[in-house]
């Protein structure tokens, strides 16, 4: 042992003690991996950028070998989407479509697409389709209020919100709809 129990005070002890679990404190996240630095540098960001690239190219590879895989579409157009690569996101969208005209969910990912494209009356038009199809979707009443609101149709952003709370009171947009009820609300008096 380093130190001789019998010549080293308590106060001496203690600060060792302190010493050596400050430093074990430090480097257990360090030895167990659970650290997340680095993960913002432009180095990690150009690994992530070209980890989703790889990805998407092997999509299209197995999109090109079955064109007719709906998984395997859906998740190129999510790809392209998260890419913000919007036109492709769009085509590969309306490929689901035509193999299933009634999935809601792709209907307001490709509806979403043509909103960030600057196609307001096109996503507008495919979120009414979309409530049409299945009037329960709330993200299809949540996005819909969005397009509506982008428009400067105000009451009919109202509505979508209102229905969007009535479906999903305590969902992941609650918080934003009110918001938006609440802006809109003043705007139309």
């Amino acid at each position: 042992m380093l130190l001789d129990k019998k010549k080293v005070r308590t106060v001496t002890k203690v600060i060792a003690v302190f010493i050596a679990l400050t430093f074990i404190l430090m480097y257990i996240p360090t030895i167990l991996n659970i650290t997340d630095e680095g993960a913002n540098t432009p180095a990690a960001q150009d690994q992530s950028q070209a980890d989703m690239v790889a990805k998407t190219a092997a999509l299209e590879k197995a999109v090109q070998a079955n064109p007719k895989d709906l998984g395997n579409l859906i998740l190129l157009g999510n790809a392209y989407h998260g890419q913000q690569i919007h036109d492709k996101a769009i085509d590969t969208y309306t490929r689901v479509l035509e193999l299933d005209p009634k999935n809601v969910d792709v209907r307001i990912d490709r509806a979403t697409n043509y909103f960030y494209s600057g196609q307001v009356d096109t996503a507008t038009a495919e979120g009414i389709k979309g409530v049409e199809l299945d009037p329960k979707h709330a993200n299809a009443r949540f996005n819909l209020g969005i397009f509506y609101s982008a428009q400067g149709k105000n009451k009919e952003a109202i509505e979508s919100f209102k229905a969007y709370l009535k479906l999903e009171p305590k969902g992941e947009g609650a918080d934003r709809a009110k918001a938006q009820i609440a802006v809109l609300e003043k705007a139309v008096k």
